[in-house]
């Protein structure tokens, strides 16, 4: 085989495999929900998701089996009136797990002091949610924004968090079988001068959360020991004590992961600029019954109030991390989420999503959910259900791609890329026997000969069935501006098309 043959395959099969691209992911919105409540707080669970904020409700969709969302109800708070025209914000905080829900009015009040308060719910036989019981501190009690910050449930056990006044504490409720929620037990704890997180994770014998103290914020791991006594086993710091971090202010666990967003994380670049703000996001593994730092995560190019690490939700092998103050190049903050994979044991950034610039939102990124295979997400205007997907053969963030003439090839179809070529050519092309087509050389470099059948035309095409050379005639054609590659020379008449493959050296 000569030097020339060799190059000729090696260009061959760089085309083939350079037309074969990977398309693993493709995550994007496949549905989008308009929503008047500000400041979105979402949840999901059970195929139920609860949308609430500072807007004195919380709407409540389901997901339908074709994966759409449809509205089902708005919930309120059934003892407010006219009498109290206060915001109590009404579902700034949100939990769900199964049949039950909690939903908080952290500046709920019917005089002056904003003691709080929390509304359970639990879902029907026939898919609606009820309101099951209100708890609300006593007026005497030195209550603050009761359940104001986290709210968890789950297994029909709650714990609801009271983050201003002293003693601060956090609540463990469990549902009786006759629908009524009651204290089970307390956690408690010297630091606890501000629960102040807005997530937090709870799991029977294990709860987590933010601990906020000013210029010191931790958060804490506390384990139910047999004797009833919740123990503080581990607590994770920034060890920066010069300012505000709202380190773990929002955390997200499963199974042996955790992470910690770390948005106002405030780095500095190579020109000795404090990028403000920029965030981060610290992963933890728990590895003999302790959390290790596995892996701290920024911006590739960390950008000044981006707040990278705003909100994260992790769960299996994604993780999304929320960038809400994301701005696009006309300046305009529209937000995004990045989205990770664990590969190996490391999280890899595979798709960074943006915030729709087109529905003046803003915000995108500030809530997140991972509900199966969707990430729902919210923004100032609404909510995005967003999926890996489908490539052109139906295969989820498959590879598969459509050609101009959208003959669907690669990933998992059994066609490549020239073969969809010579498909979509051959699609519009009538077999003609008698036409004989002379085209030299082949393989061509700066020019091309052909000798055209009476009343014929010419043109070339690439290896995508893009017509690069619009016009050929009997004389030398100029393809000097041609890429080394494959080719087809197309002649047309009056009967139908014939087709030439050629190689550009």
């Amino acid at each position: 085989m000569t030097r020339k043959s060799i190059r000729f395959y090696i260009i061959l099969l760089t085309i083939v495999f350079s037309q074969n691209v990977i398309a693993q992911y493709n995550y994007g919105t496949v549905q989008y929900i308009p929503s008047t409540i500000s400041q979105k707080n979402i949840v999901s669970d059970g195929g139920d998701l609860f949308v609430g904020g500072y807007s004195e409700k919380v709407e409540v969709y389901s997901k339908q089996e074709d994966g759409t969302w449809s509205f089902k109800q708005t919930l309120t708070p059934s003892d407010k009136s006219s009498a109290y025209p206060w915001n109590w914000y009404y579902g700034s905080t949100l939990a769900m797990h199964g049949k039950n829900a909690i939903v908080g009015a952290q500046y709920k009040r019917f005089d002056v002091k904003e003691e709080g308060g929390v509304y359970f719910y639990h879902k029907g036989e026939d898919g609606v949610w009820y309101e099951e019981q209100i708890i609300s501190p006593p007026a005497d009690a030195n209550y603050n924004y009761y359940g104001g910050k986290n709210l968890n449930v789950y297994n029909g056990k709650a714990t609801v968090s009271h983050n201003n006044g002293y003693p601060r504490f956090v609540h463990i409720y469990q549902r009786q079988d006759n629908g009524t929620w009651i204290i089970q037990d307390t956690i408690t704890d010297p630091e606890f001068l501000g629960i102040d997180g807005q997530l937090s994770h709870y799991r029977d014998s294990l709860f987590i959360t933010g601990v906020y103290n000013y210029l010191n914020q931790r958060v804490k791991e506390y384990q139910l020991k047999p004797n009833g006594e919740w123990v503080n086993i581990q607590t994770f710091t920034d060890s920066i004590t010069n300012k505000d971090t709202y380190y773990g202010d929002v955390l997200s666990v499963d199974n042996d992961w955790m992470v910690l967003g770390y948005n106002y994380y405030s780095p500095i670049n190579e020109e000795d600029k404090v990028l403000n703000n920029a965030g981060s996001v610290h992963l933890f593994q728990k590895v003999n019954s302790k959390w290790v730092l596995k892996q701290i995560l920024t911006e590739e190019n960390p950008v000044e109030f981006n707040n990278f690490g705003d909100y994260v939700s992790i769960k299996d092998d994604i993780l999304v991390v929320g960038i809400p103050g994301y701005k696009n190049k006309e300046g305009k903050s529209v937000g995004a989420i990045s989205i990770y994979k664990r590969i190996e044991n490391i999280w890899t950034r595979i798709q960074t999503v943006y915030g729709d610039a087109a529905t003046s939102s803003s915000n995108f990124g500030s809530g997140i959910v991972i509900q199966g295979e969707q990430i729902i997400v919210s923004d100032s205007r609404g909510i995005h259900i967003i999926e890996n997907k489908k490539d052109c053969n139906g295969v989820i963030g498959g590879s598969a791609l459509l050609n101009n003439c959208l003959i669907c090839y690669g990933g998992t179809t059994g066609i490549d890329s020239l073969q969809s070529v010579e498909l979509c050519l051959a699609s519009n092309t009538k077999p003609q026997n008698n036409i004989i087509i002379k085209a030299s050389p082949n393989p061509f470099d700066r020019e091309i000969s052909v000798e055209l059948p009476l009343n014929a035309q010419g043109s070339i095409a690439d290896a995508t069935g893009n017509i690069v050379i619009h016009a050929i005639t009997n004389e030398s054609t100029n393809t000097a501006h041609l890429a080394p590659g494959l080719y087809f020379l197309i002649i047309t008449t009056e009967n139908g098309r014939h087709i030439v493959k050629m190689m550009k050296q």
